[in-house]
This record gives C-alpha cells, sequence and structure tokens, in this order.
C-alpha cells in the first residue's frame, strides 16, 4: 500500500508531520481530516528504487485515453464557464468519469489545489499520465483569466485527433490482423491436417504432383519444427517489441515507416496534421512559441518530424524564424513550410496552422479510403492464392486416382 509523508496542523494550531498509509492521495486526505488535522502539505513517499531511477524512467501510470480527456475538457470547460468553482468541478467530474486513471488524477488534482496549489502545478503533477498539451494549456489559461475557453479549444483538439487516430488505425490494423491470421491458419494446417492426408498420398501407387510434393515437404518441416517455429516466433515479438522500446529503435522504426509505400504517406502526414493543430491550439491560447514547440516536438508521433521540429526550436531561440528550418528539411512538405513563412509574416500563424491541419486531416480521410479499397482486394487475392494451393494440392492426386479407377 502506497505511504504518503505529510505536514499538517492540528486543532490546537501545532504543527505536526508524519506518514500514513492509504489506497491513495484522496483516502490519505480523508483520514488525516477525520483526525482532526489541517493538510499544509501531502505527497506519497519515493521507495528506495524510485530515487533511484532516472525521472526520464519513472511513471505516474498509464497515460489517460485521448477520448476520455476530450470529454473531461468539454465537462470541465462547460462547468467552470458556468460559474461553478475549480475544486467542485474537478470533484464532481471524478465521481463521474468512467475512467479510473482519469478519476485517480482529478482526485489529486482537487487535493493539490485545496493545499494551495495552482491548477498548472496540480497538473503538472501529473505529467506521466496528462499530455504535456493539456498541461501547458491549463497554464495560459490560469494566467489569463480564460480557463472555459482554452478547455473548450482543448476539447475541440482532442476530439479531432482521436478521429484522426482512429482513422489511421483502422487502415493499418485491418491488413495486419488478417495477415497474421491467415499465416496462423496456414501453419496450422500445414501441421495438423495435411499430414492426415500423408498416409493416403504414400498408399497411391502413382507418381505425385509437384505442388502436392512441396505442400508434404512444407507440411513435415511444419510439423517436426511446429515448436521451434513458434518459439522463434515468440522470440521475434519480444526481441521486436524490446528494440522498438529503446530510443534508437523506435526512431529506425519512424524511418522506415516513412519510406513504406502508402503506409508512409499516412504516417507523415498524420503526423503534420498533429503538428499544425496542437501548435496552432497552443498559440491560440497563449502558450509562449518556444514552449509550444517543444510541447508539439513531444506529442508530434515521429521521431523525424520530431527531430525537425527541435531544430526549429533552436532556431527560434536564435532568433530566426522557423521557415528556413522546415524548407530546408527533407520530410517537412514545401506547402507548410510556405504557410508557416506566410503565418511568421503576417502575424497569422495560428490560422494558418489550422488550415493546414485541416487540409491535412481531409487528405487523411481520402487516403484511408483510398488505401482500404485497394489493400482489401489484395488482401483477399493473397488469402485465395494461398489457400486454394493447398486445396489444390492435397485434390490433385484425388483427381488422379479417380481417372484411374475410371480407367
Amino acid at each position: 500500500m502506497p505511504v504518503y509523508r505529510y505536514r499538517a496542523i492540528d486543532g490546537r494550531g501545532r504543527r505536526t508531520r508524519g506518514r500514513i498509509e492509504a489506497d491513495d492521495l484522496g483516502r490519505a486526505t480523508d483520514r488525516l481530516r477525520e483526525s482532526g488535522l489541517y493538510i499544509s502539505h501531502l505527497g506519497r513517499e519515493r521507495n528506495l528504487r524510485e530515487m533511484l531511477s532516472p525521472a526520464g524512467t519513472r511513471s505516474r501510470g498509464r497515460r489517460i485515453a485521448v477520448k476520455d480527456l476530450a470529454l473531461f475538457c468539454r465537462q470541465f470547460a462547460t462547468m467552470v464557464g458556468a460559474g461553478v468553482p475549480v475544486v467542485s468541478s474537478l470533484q464532481l467530474l471524478s465521481r463521474q468519469t468512467a475512467s479510473g486513471s482519469l478519476r485517480r488524477v482529478l482526485r489529486e488534482v482537487g487535493t493539490e489545489l485545496e493545499g494551495g496549489q495552482t491548477l498548472a502545478e496540480a497538473f503538472n503533477a501529473q505529467a506521466g499520465q496528462l499530455p504535456p498539451a493539456l498541461i501547458s494549456m491549463a497554464a495560459a489559461g490560469e494566467a489569463g483569466g480564460m480557463l472555459d475557453e482554452v478547455f473548450d479549444r482543448l476539447a475541440d483538439h482532442f476530439e479531432k485527433e482521436q478521429a484522426v487516430v482512429q482513422k489511421v488505425r483502422s487502415a493499418l490494423a485491418y491488413p495486419v490482423v488478417v495477415l497474421i491470421l491467415a499465416v496462423a491458419v496456414i501453419i496450422l494446417m500445414l501441421a495438423f491436417v495435411v499430414p492426415n492426408f500423408l498416409m493416403l498420398f504414400e498408399s497411391l501407387e502413382t507418381e505425385l504432383p509437384l505442388p502436392t510434393l512441396l505442400l508434404l515437404g512444407l507440411s513435415t518441416a511444419v510439423q517436426r519444427n511446429f515448436f521451434w517455429i513458434a518459439g522463434g516466433a515468440t522470440a521475434f515479438s519480444l526481441g521486436l517489441k524490446r528494440l522498438l522500446g529503446t530510443e534508437g529503435g523506435a526512431g529506425l522504426a519512424d524511418r522506415v515507416l516513412l519510406r513504406l509505400p502508402a503506409v508512409g504517406e499516412l504516417v507523415l502526414k498524420q503526423a503534420l496534421a498533429r503538428l499544425c493543430r496542437t501548435l496552432s491550439t497552443l498559440l491560440g491560447s497563449g502558450v509562449p512559441i518556444l514552449t509550444a514547440i517543444q510541447v508539439v516536438r513531444q506529442t508530434v508521433g515521429n521521431r523525424v518530424v520530431a527531430a525537425t521540429v527541435d531544430q526549429a526550436r533552436r532556431a527560434v531561440e536564435d532568433g530566426e524564424g522557423m521557415t528556413a528550418t522546415f524548407r530546408a528539411s527533407q520530410v517537412i512538405p514545401a506547402m507548410v513550410a510556405e504557410m508557416i513563412g506566410v503565418g511568421e509574416e503576417t502575424g497569422q500563424m495560428e490560422s494558418m496552422l489550422l488550415k493546414v491541419a485541416e487540409f491535412y486531416e481531409r487528405d487523411i480521410d481520402a487516403l484511408v479510403e483510398r488505401f482500404s479499397a485497394v489493400i482489401q482486394p489484395l488482401i483477399m487475392a493473397a488469402l485465395g492464392i494461398g489457400i486454394g494451393f493447398v486445396l489444390v494440392a492435397m485434390m490433385m492426386p484425388m483427381f488422379e486416382v479417380f481417372s484411374m479407377i475410371g480407367k
């Protein structure tokens, strides 16, 4: 059970401190208040492993789903705009949300606010579960006194991002799942179905056709090495997952994805749409340009594009614009660079970025439809060829037997 350290004032006005065990921060707060203590500070005590681990490797839990964030931001904006206090809004929404992770975050944020923290500081304490865009925009909205407007923008942003991500995932997931199932079915047929015909084929006093000989050879190899094949596939999957968990492996995967036919175009346009929409939303909410670029770098979703964004940040730090960096990039299309250049010259960066984001989101819709229309017939054709080869190879000797009986 987690242990929390606290500093508080008792009923006689004396300062006290100590440790308390509780399921979460909210329960620890309730127990201390029931004891008659007025909390001045309450935080989780880190164990030795957490204290020794690098700050970048620690995580406070799983990242909250975008659809849950979109709903929260919309409801929070409505309640704050209607005059409901921030703490009361967070407490109410924490009871209503269906996401356990979001519920815990909102309860801890509410507790931090009651302890004297600002909303931005309370959100920043949950950086492991909340996206950087939400934290930065909450700080800007709190400073500018326009929390309802900022969270309305965030809701629009998350809803658009969720829609784009769902379309891309559905377009890429279908062929991958079908291909995996097809390979699994063919391997199972070779391992367990074809061997049943082996004795029958061996008893035939006739020369077997070439397709049948190939099929029997594959079946024998799969049957004898089935566990090696299964173990190799499992080891390969685990190794690939571990490789992709490293910075170098993830960067290599991002570069390979961008070079794949059709898929690379889809991935790049999704990254560009996210880049432009996120940067537009942040700038429109009053987030400083350097902070906004740093947030975009963390959320763009592709390390190749993120490296270009990082170069643009350094150019801005040196007093230059982003346009030259994007024009020199081999990844960023010329249209994006020119639109950003127009935005920098006219002071309308927010609206220009929004136009680019909307353009790529429409382009993604069309690309997903074309991709699905092409890939589905190709997959069905490949399945038909593979399974058809197995069936024909098994039936050809039978036809020869029937012809011999007829003669």
